[in-house]
């Protein structure tokens, strides 16, 4: 099996893993977060670098394409930040 079908085969089972969700407070997040904002969870460092991220963005407004997602947390972050 190549390396990238055992990479996702490897990243589809974590999603489906309840230790990955219990981790991630069922928050449907699975990133590394940012945590140089005094985050005290993994959902709350999550939730922080989307934060960062599109506050860096200079024109405000518009739309964001949310690529390979995973179940769309930050999707759902992002509509509920309007």
């Amino acid at each position: 099996m190549p390396a990238q079908e055992r990479m996702i085969r490897t990243y589809d089972r974590a999603l489906l893993s309840a230790d990955y969700r219990q981790y991630f407070e069922d928050s449907g997040f699975y990133n590394f977060g940012f945590w140089k904002t005094g985050a005290k969870s993994q959902r709350e460092a999550c939730e922080a670098l989307i934060d960062e991220l599109t506050g860096r963005i200079a024109i405000k407004g518009g739309r964001i394409l949310d690529v390979a997602c995973g179940p769309g947390a930050t999707t759902r972050h992002l509509a509920a930040g309007d």
